[in-house]
């Protein structure tokens, strides 16, 4: 990998962190807690089947599985995996079910999409805003671990799980962008807190998905996993 490309990683991530309370785990507390939570995992998988959950395959391997992949891949520390045969005969399943399929999308199909597309119905289970908050108002919503970028637009919905709000943009025109609800913070739009912010990268980068819900048939979900030029398909997203 070029060095460039390494140091626009390395900066990249700073900032991502930057401002959140997610903080880096000391290296020695790291290795002193490792043989207790990959002993629990390998128990598990020795019980409970080929799977985490089971005889087949769930999010919750997927979850562990990609920080397991990071350790296996790098020489310096792979060996830290070699008294668990358990873990890695699971990830070696894991990794044989491939990536599935997908196609490109250039940046300005996927906002074509977006522009043409319109919202789908608000799901009708939603509950009392236990912050006082009611549909309609201004807000700006972020994430309190990391990406912490404030993102403003109008609330729409609260859920259990989910959090909604309607942004205008004017290349994607209207979109609901959903938050969940563990991990984000929200509150009443100040309008001299955020001034001309739009599409806040690292907040798009937290698990929110954007729903273009006007599909063509077949279509697949446009997620963001950049700034609004640079969308690609990703999985899972919501339906």
């Amino acid at each position: 990998m070029p060095e460039q490309v390494v140091k626009g990683f390395v900066a990249d991530r700073q900032k991502l962190f930057s401002g959140g309370t997610a903080s880096r785990l000391d290296t020695e507390v790291a290795l002193g807690q490792w043989p207790a939570l990959l002993s629990r995992l390998e128990t598990q998988l020795e019980r409970d089947g080929d799977f985490l959950l089971g005889s087949q395959p769930s999010i919750a391997d997927f979850a562990h599985y990609h920080a397991l992949w990071f350790v296996a891949s790098n020489r310096a520390v792979a060996d830290a995996l070699e008294p668990y045969p358990a873990v890695r005969a699971w990830m070696q399943r894991v990794r044989d079910i491939g990536h599935g399929s997908h196609a490109e999308l250039s940046a300005d199909e996927a906002i074509r999409i977006a522009r043409e597309a319109t919202p789908a119905a608000l799901p009708t289970d939603a509950i009392s805003s236990p912050t006082g908050l009611a549909a309609g108002q201004a807000v700006i919503v972020n994430a309190v671990d990391y990406g912490t970028d404030e993102v403003a637009g109008t609330l729409l919905y609260e859920g259990a799980e989910e959090i909604i709000i309607a942004r205008e943009d004017e290349r994607a025109g209207l979109v609901h962008v959903h938050f969940p609800r563990f991990g984000s913070v929200f509150a009443r739009h100040e309008p001299s807190r955020v001034s001309g912010r739009r599409w806040p990268r690292r907040v798009l980068q937290h698990s929110i998905g954007l729903r273009p819900s006007r599909q063509p048939d077949g279509a697949a979900l446009i997620c963001a996993s950049g700034q609004l030029d640079r969308f690609s398909l990703r999985t899972p997203c919501h339906v």
